[in-house]
């Protein structure tokens, strides 16, 4: 009789707290997730920030630890961390200008930040940041709900900036989720509350949005992240997150061979479509290999198993794109903890607070 496929392992889920508590200790022990993602949420309000690193280290440890009891993999430990708005620490760790606003310093500059990025992130011990961001959107003058996330309108310049990018978190020993494939461009919705859609031409996409995209795989880039739209120069109906057409698409045409990560599963855009069972379903059909789970229920994780596992049973064709989810999930995790991790020290922060205002005095502002 064959072993049961280890489904939590293509699940990344959101917890409520900074606390191994019993619901998370559940979700690792009996639900065997992949990892867990953090938000601010998770940070207590009002501790000093040397307090909160620790609050937020000690959590991250007990984890590791609890996966380990488990007999499980090391965990994903995620955070979206992309400077200016989407920053999730408070005062606890460096706050550093959005892309938008270092582009202008150049591919050094943004080098250099993402090392100390991934220095900061290290030392309190996540492994997984999703970023960079790779969408080709000017910081200025567009309704895009991206903006300055962006490092900028030039496909060039930001394949070459996120290139740098990327290669400095590798370097600092955190695993890059590059988002978001196709590339959101200008479209003004936010997926969180709704589905974009963007009707620009392949060949439009093929000579701006998928720039970077192309430039990442080519440079063997570990995992890369979907985007929730519709685009509709090469699926007119499914968002890229759903779409066998633009997953095969990344594979087929621009020989991407790593781990295909889900933008968050609980963003309105495609959770109000679907249910979470038939929305995992779908998307690993589809070609994704790790899912994104932010805002679980307490049942949803189970309930998600248990509705794959069926599936799979009944259709052995799923059965193996499942277990291609999990080679290329085990690969992306094999790169997890790639460098020791530094100390903890404040001495770290404040070299991130140094290497700010050297920015700002240069222009990076934000």
């Amino acid at each position: 009789m064959s072993e049961p496929l280890p489904l939590g392992n293509l699940l990344v889920i959101g917890v409520e707290s900074a606390r191994c508590d019993e619901r998370v200790r559940r979700a690792i022990e009996v639900d065997r997730v992949g990892g867990v993602i953090l938000f601010q949420r998770n940070l207590a309000p009002d501790l000093p920030p040397a307090e909160t690193r620790g609050q937020l280290a000690e959590f991250l440890s007990e984890v590791r630890a609890c996966a380990a009891d488990a007999g499980l993999p090391t965990p994903f430990l995620m955070i979206d961390h992309e400077g200016g708005r989407v920053h999730r620490f408070g005062k606890s760790v460096t706050r550093f200008p959005p892309p938008g606003r270092l582009a202008a310093l150049g591919g050094d500059a943004v080098a250099e930040v993402c090392r100390q990025q991934a220095r900061e992130l290290r030392a309190i011990g996540f492994n997984t940041v999703l970023g960079p961001v790779l969408d080709v959107c000017p910081a200025e003058g567009t309704t895009s709900h991206i903006g300055p996330r962006s490092f900028g309108g030039s496909p060039d310049q930001a394949a070459e900036l996120s290139s740098r990018a990327i290669e400095a978190f590798l370097a600092g020993g955190i695993l890059p989720v590059p988002k978001h494939f196709p590339g959101y461009g200008a479209a003004p919705l936010d997926p969180h509350h709704d589905l974009p859609t963007r009707t620009d031409t392949l060949a439009s996409l093929v000579a701006t949005d998928l720039v970077p995209f192309a430039r990442a795989t080519a440079e063997g880039c570990p995992a890369i992240m979907t985007a929730h739209i519709v685009a509709t120069g090469l699926d007119a109906e499914l968002p890229a997150t759903l779409s066998p057409t633009w997953l095969s698409y990344l594979r087929e045409e621009l020989g991407f061979r790593g781990c295909v990560v889900s933008d968050d599963l609980c963003m309105a855009s495609v959770s109000e479509r679907y249910g979470p069972q038939l929305l995992a379903e779908r998307c690993l059909r589809a070609g994704l290999d790790l899912l994104l789970v932010c805002h679980p229920s307490e049942t949803s994780v189970a309930e998600i198993q248990s509705h794959l596992r069926e599936a799979a049973a009944s259709d052995s064709e799923f059965a193996a794109r499942i277990q291609r989810a999990l080679d290329h999930v085990a690969a992306a995790r094999a790169l997890l903890d790639s460098t020791p991790r530094p100390a903890l020290s404040d001495e770290v922060f404040a070299e991130g607070e140094a290497l700010r205002e050297r920015l700002a005095s240069q222009g990076a502002t934000w």
